[in-house]
């Protein structure tokens, strides 16, 4: 429990440096940060977003979901929309998650199919968030889909944890 407050404490203070420096976003401080999907946010009239992170811990990669309640300005300076389809994302999430590992460990390369390659040269160095995920739906879809495919083939390529992301983030460890 308190790694996971550590982490999001320092997630929170990424983002909150991110926003303000990088994004030239006013800061008011990201909203709340937790590891579960908040239930009550969208009744609040707070639009829920969720972040693809990894983080060492104890000698391993942990890949997460960080999820933020945001006001609706904020979200609309962040990703120059007024609104999403979560429930169209969020069982995609896990994929997404271990889209992010595969580009980022380069593990069987030699196998990705070409809309991998495609979602690799369209990030030109950048990381795979879910806010790049909602810039480039498209391109983000078909490596999606093109992942799917490579799992049910049995491919180890894109091991990933079907998951229920309302209870729990994708936790996965790599290394030690």
């Amino acid at each position: 429990m308190a790694q996971r407050a550590f982490v999001q404490l320092a997630f929170a203070y990424v983002l909150r440096e991110r926003r303000s420096s990088v994004l030239g976003i006013p800061v008011e401080g990201p909203g709340p940060l937790m590891d579960r999907e908040p239930e009550s946010a969208s009744e609040l009239g707070l639009i829920i977003f969720p972040h693809l992170m990894v983080a060492s811990l104890n000698g391993s990669l942990v890949d997460r979901i960080v999820w933020e309640a945001m006001k609706p300005d904020t979200f609309y300076r962040l990703t120059g929309r007024a609104s999403f389809d979560l429930a169209r994302w969020r069982d995609r999430l896990g994929i997404l998650t271990s889209i992010k590992r595969v580009l980022r460990e380069g593990r069987g390369r030699e196998r990705w199919p070409s809309e991998l390659r495609r979602l690799e040269e369209t990030l030109r160095g950048r990381y795979l968030s879910f806010r790049f995920a909602l810039e480039r739906e498209e391109i983000v879809d078909a490596a999606i889909r093109a992942a799917e495919a490579m799992q049910l083939k049995g491919d180890g390529c894109f091991r990933f944890m079907p998951m229920n992301v309302e209870q729990e983030g994708p936790v996965e460890r790599h290394g030690n």
